[in-house]
């Protein structure tokens, strides 16, 4: 029983150590990359915006299918998914606009749809329409095999 206390307190102390001695969060790495950000307003095109429920409803207005790509900038994956989005532009579908949403910020959009992680996207008909919630997307391929 002493042994097994003695254990726990000399890993307790470990850890301890590791804690104080990190002055950086463990992604710091990647939320400091220059190409782990997220779009900017000179970046956006017709089909590929930041979101804003004015934005969203310009698209419905304009009887846009809409995909709201739930992302972060600490988050390299987003980065490499919404790079790929960007670069293939030109194929996506002429009736679908793609809205870049801040993971961070809108807690109720996440909530109201279930969206759980990074790299989830909603996908809504050109009513308006709630269709569905894919986690995981990883490639444009992705994303257009879900329309």
């Amino acid at each position: 029983m002493k042994k097994l206390w003695i254990l726990s307190l000399w890993l307790l102390s470990i850890v301890l150590i590791w804690c104080s001695s990190s002055n950086t969060a463990p992604n710091a790495d990647v939320a400091a990359d220059p190409d782990n950000v997220m779009l900017t307003a000179d970046q956006e095109t017709d089909t590929y915006k930041i979101y804003s429920q004015a934005a969203f409803d310009a698209a419905v207005a304009d009887e846009k299918r809409v995909v709201l790509n739930f992302r972060a900038s600490r988050c390299p994956t987003c980065t490499d998914v919404s790079n790929d989005i960007l670069a293939n532009l030109a194929t996506l579908p002429a009736d679908v606009i793609v809205l870049e949403t801040d993971f961070d910020q809108y807690e109720e959009l996440k909530a109201k749809h279930n969206v759980r992680q990074q790299t989830t996207f909603v996908f809504f008909d050109a009513a308006w329409e709630y269709v569905k919630t894919v986690e995981s997307i990883r490639s444009f391929t992705d994303l257009v095999s879900n329309l």
